[in-house]
């Protein structure tokens, strides 16, 4: 019965998180520092609140709950994901491993489970880069690699940039490096997430546990060059980019 309330809990409440769409009915599309990505965030607050833990937001967008073990001072145990989606995303991808993380801070706190280390629930801002094109933007602010250039350097379809876009958000994006975490403060970091490739699904089995994963690597790429008729200039006129 306990895990039955359990799962009922965390179902109830990913139901609720998917509310928060630009998209309903059309899947999840919660972009960062969009109306949606705010209303998440504050949903997210609540729970975490009502689990009994230490709640903030930082400079980043990101929101974390606490709580505490009996040395604080010890590199901290951390668990979490992503809020904001792809357009029309899944309902669980992102999300879910905010929610279970909230669920094992509740069942620690009400269990009394003895802590000496922190329990951090995390939630990234803007982890999919599916509006500026980046991608990965919380947790790079913990790490302490986001600055005011990054935000003022990439923009979305309309132009707007990153800096532009916390300030509508509410955020004060000259104090994105308040969001950097102390080198060694986290010491082991878990995520539950959807699989999203389909080696679980055809064998199958429920859980994974993961021992490699996919690395992405992003360049930026500067093509000098020049605009002319395909079919009528000569080819010793033109000034080709590649």
């Amino acid at each position: 019965m306990v895990l039955d309330a359990i799962t009922a809990r965390i179902s109830n409440e990913l139901k609720s998180a998917a509310c928060y769409t630009a998209t309903p009915g059309a899947g999840c599309t919660r972009l960062p520092f969009t109306k949606e990505a705010r209303e998440v965030v504050e949903y997210l607050k609540r729970i975490m609140q009502d689990a009994g833990l230490i709640v903030w937001e930082d400079a980043a967008g990101n929101v974390f709950g606490k709580l505490e073990g009996s040395c604080s001072n010890l590199p901290c145990f951390m668990m979490g994901s992503h809020y904001d989606s792809v357009i029309h995303g899944g309902n669980y991808d992102g999300i879910a491993g905010i929610i279970c993380a909230i669920e094992v801070a509740r069942l620690l706190k009400e269990q009394q489970i003895e802590r000496k280390r922190d329990f951090i629930v995390a939630g990234f801002c803007d982890e999919e880069g599916m509006r500026f094109g980046t991608g990965y933007f919380g947790s790079g602010a913990i790490l302490g690699e986001r600055d005011v250039s990054y935000c003022s350097n990439y923009c979305d379809a309309s132009g707007m940039t990153i800096y532009d876009a916390m300030k509508a958000y509410g955020l004060n994006p000259e104090k994105i490096k308040d969001a950097g975490w102390p080198k060694n403060s986290i010491g082991k970091f878990l995520e539950v997430h959807i699989e999203q490739g389909p080696v679980l699904d055809s064998e199958n089995v429920q859980f994974g546990l993961v021992n490699s994963i996919v690395g992405i690597k992003r360049y930026q790429v500067l093509i000098h060059g020049r605009a002319d008729h395909a079919g009528t200039t000569p080819m010793s006129m033109r000034v080709d980019a590649v």
